[in-house]
């Protein structure tokens, strides 16, 4: 968007399931040996997924125009998970069309981490990574500190605590384009 005009337009058109309003959201089940979430449940799509978390869903909100063929569209997807990247962790940004990237990058964004998949012409625009330690709050085990590897990330910590009612914390950790925030849920047997 170029203007503060375009970007409020945009805001009335998006649905409130679009992932532009909501992002993801996801359950972690169980943790591999490695640490790193296992089995985890989609909410949003209601289906369970086994592995690396990875999502990917269009901002239908956006179209734009594919090349030079006449009435076909498409639309950015907005991702979450494992993408080559310089930093260790959750890569999260959006997939675009390379021809489009090449179109419209300016100098200042020139510079953006990008991972190209050649066989389908997507380049994945890698705009934050979230360290690995973060879900599953394990940066203990893994000899880390949490605050130097967020901030090393360009990410600032905002979590909430409620002394009374410790069920109500969250944590949470924003950056320039996101915000990840987690709760952790227990049961009792």
């Amino acid at each position: 968007m170029k203007t503060e005009e375009e970007w409020k337009q945009l805001g009335e058109r998006v649905k409130e399931t679009s992932p532009f309003r909501r992002g993801f959201q996801f359950t972690v089940l169980s943790k591999g040996s490695d640490g790193l979430p296992h089995l985890l449940y989609w909410n949003d799509q209601k289906i369970f997924l086994s592995g690396m978390p990875s999502f990917e869903e269009p901002l239908e909100e956006l179209k734009f125009p594919l090349g030079n063929v006449i009435r076909r569209e498409w639309s950015p997807r907005l991702f979450f998970g494992y993408r080559s990247g310089k930093q260790k962790g959750y890569t999260m940004g959006l997939c675009v069309r390379e021809e489009w990237w090449n179109t419209i990058k300016t100098p200042d964004i020139a510079n953006t981490e990008i991972y190209k998949e050649h066989y389908t012409g997507s380049v994945y625009l890698i705009l934050a990574t979230l360290p690995y330690g973060e879900i599953g709050m394990d940066y203990g085990e893994r000899g880390q500190d949490r605050k130097k590897e967020l901030a090393d990330r360009g990410w600032e910590i905002k979590d909430y605590h409620e002394p009374e009612l410790p069920a109500c914390d969250s944590i949470e950790a924003r950056h320039t384009y996101f915000a990840v925030s987690q709760q952790d849920c227990q049961t009792q047997l």
